[in-house]
């Protein structure tokens, strides 16, 4: 995570407060060595607060030249955004509930949401084509999950097929699933598989 403080760009550390009892966070100057992808920044006077994934694009340029070297393509499903929130989205997460970010450090997942603008530039800024991002809804239900359910439901008992819609709507629905995941695909160029875009 990096924020701009007056035109200088610094990135969020973790340190050991000063009792040595406690995670806190701090700040220091960033080294620009490790932004390879600048041209994908909002100037520093415009953007008080960045998320930049390091390491996923790092994966992402490998995925990139395996599929430019061998074919194929990479979908890609999670939960994010396309316009850049400029606000931090790290979790922490036990049981399937969000957690203040220091709970239990070690035994809860850290997680953040995805932005797919990025990682899209970096996909085609490496000779892939990008079809558009669309969320999970739009994306299953292109791919036939109500058509498919329906059939499925004709042999299903009514609390089986109960269940299943129910789970079906948790997916699909605009407030549970539906479209806080999206869905990318990138594939190498004159490759055309656009099913579900």
């Amino acid at each position: 995570q990096l924020c701009n403080k007056n035109n200088t760009l610094y990135e969020k550390h973790i340190i050991l407060s000063k009792n040595k009892k406690k995670l806190e966070f701090t700040y220091k100057k960033i080294n620009r060595k490790i932004i390879k992808y600048n041209d994908f920044l909002n100037s520093p006077s415009s953007t008080k607060f960045l998320e930049y994934p390091i390491t996923a694009i790092k994966y992402l340029i490998a995925i990139a030249r395996k599929i430019n070297k061998f074919n194929g393509s990479l979908l890609t499903c999670d939960y994010g955004y396309i316009f850049s929130k400029k606000k931090s989205t790290l979790l922490s997460i036990a049981k399937h509930e969000h957690k203040e970010i220091f709970f239990q450090p070690g035994n809860t997942d850290i997680s953040s949401h995805i932005n797919f603008k990025l990682f899209s530039k970096v996909l085609k800024k490496n000779s892939l084509d990008v079809n558009k991002i669309v969320t999970q809804s739009e994306f299953l239900q292109k791919m036939g999950i109500l058509e498919r359910a329906n059939i499925l439901s004709k042999k299903m008992s009514f609390k089986s097929k109960a269940n299943m819609y129910y789970r079906i709507k948790k997916l699909l629905d605009a407030n549970e699933m539906g479209n806080l995941f999206k869905v990318l695909l990138a594939q190498k160029k004159n490759i055309k598989f656009s099913i579900g875009f």
